[in-house]
């Protein structure tokens, strides 16, 4: 606590990556239908702000640790339930209906992260993952055999995940998503 009775909350780490989060975000649901060089380090960006925040969440600063805002389901129904009748206690930080939108956020963006590496990796033969999804890998992955047909599990799952992820930048590539025949 400082002079004005105030409590720093937010460490200086959590402020910037909550920031390079929302710019990088930005910049990758801008340019999603673009598969431009911008848009696949922005998602590499993004991947790297989300296991930073995930590492801090467990060795960073009193209220950026989890342990002080992730609460048993419990505890957030009970949250908002007095949220809904106008009488929630107040907390310092995240409440508990805030720390699990944290971690819904936080496993989104990851989600999302890691099915747009598989699907460069897939489809590039580019980035991380592609010696586990190119076609041309010791233990190869079958990949669609034509655009928006016949895909294989592992794609059709990337795809789905990105696509039904809770945040707005889950939009399914193009190619997969052509018709509901397509899954």
């Amino acid at each position: 606590m400082n002079q004005g009775g105030e409590i720093k909350v937010w460490d200086p780490l959590v402020r910037l990556v909550h920031w390079s989060l929302v710019a990088a975000f930005a910049v990758v649901y801008l340019t999603g239908e673009e598969e431009s060089i911008l848009h696949i380090w922005s998602g590499y960006a993004v991947g790297v702000l989300v296991a930073l925040r995930v590492l801090w969440g467990f060795v960073g600063t009193r209220y950026a640790r989890f342990a002080d805002f992730v609460y048993r389901p419990a505890t957030v129904f009970a949250y908002a339930k007095d949220f809904l009748r106008a009488a929630p206690r107040r907390y310092i930080g995240p409440n508990p209906l805030g720390g699990a939108m944290v971690i819904a956020l936080l496993l989104s963006l990851a989600g999302a992260t890691l099915s747009g590496l598989w699907l460069y990796g897939a489809e590039e033969n580019k980035g991380p993952a592609a010696p586990l999804a190119s076609p041309s890998s010791p233990a190869p992955m079958p990949t669609a055999t034509t655009r928006g047909n016949k895909m294989n599990t592992m794609t059709t799952g990337a795809c789905w995940a990105k696509s039904t992820s809770f945040s707005p930048i889950s939009r399914c590539c193009s190619w997969c998503c052509t018709s509901p025949a397509s899954f």
